[in-house]
């Protein structure tokens, strides 16, 4: 499991301080379920189909299938929504979302975004993104060696991006991400033994 979905998408839904109680439109469902890796070979298959490149150019690559739509950060969805099956976490540490629509695709960083006191729901940063329109032109354009080689050095420049943008937690020394830090450089596990606040 990535140092992301234990640290992102397990944590709970909704926060609440010194046991206040939770808003009346908190859902009281798990919605963060771990990404699936179960059958990475088979996603690694099909991904390189539609992608059109060869099975050995993302042989290398993490892959799994995320357990929920992972939106951008402009769109809001008030409930989760089933993933697509044209929709992938990869790289190291999963933190790099593929989406293919039609004939093109996007390569995007993954974030998670709301906080106290609305649901954290996971999405892609746009910021720095390969647009689907840009992933539609790799298509035309380049050789399936080429494409291979542009689509790995994307995923590879989003995913140190995200890692970049972790912090270490003053207490524990832990690299964490944004999304789970609690005021000034302290991560949630922390913030409960540290500082006691409840989630």
């Amino acid at each position: 499991m990535s140092a992301l979905y234990a640290s992102c998408l397990k944590r709970p839904i909704w926060h609440s301080v010194a046991g206040a109680p939770l808003p009346c439109n908190a859902h009281p469902v798990d919605l963060y379920a771990e990404p699936d890796e179960s059958d990475a070979a088979a996603l690694r298959r099909q991904l390189a189909r539609e992608l059109d490149v060869s099975e050995a150019a993302l042989a290398k690559t993490r892959i799994a299938r995320p357990a929920r739509l992972i939106i951008t950060e402009e769109e809001e969805a008030s409930e989760p929504l089933p993933p697509r099956s044209s929709q992938y976490l990869v790289g190291k540490y999963l933190e790099v979302v593929v989406t293919v629509e039609g004939r093109g695709f996007e390569i995007a960083e993954y974030k998670c975004s709301g906080g106290a006191p609305t649901p954290i729901w996971p999405a892609r940063r746009l910021d720095g993104a390969l647009t689907f329109e840009e992933g539609a032109g790799l298509l035309q354009v380049l050789s399936p060696e080429n494409r291979a080689v542009v689509i790995d050095s994307f995923i590879r420049r989003l995913s140190d991006k995200r890692r970049r943008r972790y912090t270490t937690c003053k207490y524990c020394k832990k690299k964490t991400p944004p999304e789970s830090l609690w005021g000034l450089n302290v991560c949630d596990g922390c913030a409960s033994t540290e500082l006691g606040i409840l989630f």
